[in-house]
């Protein structure tokens, strides 16, 4: 998992979660006006944003502590290497990847058990919600296909992790 800065994090995901927000407000609530769903549309952004900025700098911070790297840098190129299923080009890093891929694995581990669970919950409460206003059908359809995408997913990261560890180990027999 390569990161922007954490700045950019909050850019990049409060807009454009901002408009998706208002637009969800405007649409489920007509009559309610355009102050509504624009202050709706912004606050809920920017606390997207700010959550999604704050946990990636913290993962960064923790993938920075479990490696014993130096240098933000290093801890990139070790997320890049891994999220594309190669091995660092860098032999020195390769204690540092395993240590990596310990700490990623017992993440899946928890996202595997517990996302499929967050999604059905979330479901249901869209489904609460589609009895006074039909839209949130769409975000009920949404949350129950992100019930097997995230098992897939989970599956494929595990597969990436399996392959980086291998070609890791086999560079120090």
């Amino acid at each position: 998992m390569a990161t922007a800065p954490a700045r950019w994090v909050f850019l990049f995901t409060s807009i454009p979660f901002a408009l998706i927000m208002g637009l969800w407000v405007w649409l489920a609530d007509r009559d309610a006006g355009w102050a509504f769903p624009v202050i709706g549309g912004l606050l809920a952004g920017a606390a997207f944003g700010g959550l999604l900025a704050f946990l990636t700098q913290r993962s960064l911070n923790r993938d920075k502590a479990a490696t014993g790297t130096g240098t933000r840098g290093e801890v990139l190129t070790l997320n890049r290497a891994i999220g594309r299923g190669r091995p660092p080009e860098d032999p020195a890093l390769d204690e540092a990847a395993l240590t990596l891929i310990a700490r990623r694995r017992r993440q899946l581990r928890f996202t595997y058990r517990w996302n499929p669970l967050l999604c059905a919950f979330l479901a249901v409460l869209a489904l609460l919600q589609a009895l006074t206003t039909p839209l949130w059908y769409i975000a009920v359809a949404f949350w129950v296909l992100m019930i097997p995408a995230t098992l897939v997913s989970a599956r494929r990261s595990q597969a990436r992790l399996d392959a980086v560890e291998t070609a890791v180990r086999a560079r120090h027999p």
